[in-house]
């Protein structure tokens, strides 16, 4: 299984980076504060069942991602 969405980095602290189900969504969200956030980007995780998802978000370091 797949899931998808939107992160635009907060240029403070990765925690406070916007994440959304939607591009539009994203972008409108950074350009209420666009010196605050960086680009946005799609990020796409697969995982085998939610117990999976869960450990892979909740283990050392969370869900890593590329640009």
């Amino acid at each position: 299984m797949k899931l998808t969405y939107w992160v635009a980095e907060s240029i403070d602290n990765r925690a406070y980076s916007i994440r959304t189900r939607t591009r539009r969504e994203a972008v409108a969200i950074r350009n209420e504060r666009p010196d605050r956030y960086g680009p946005v980007f799609k990020v796409l995780v697969e995982y085998r069942d939610a117990l999976d998802l869960v450990q892979q978000a909740l283990g050392e370091g969370g869900i890593e991602y590329e640009r």
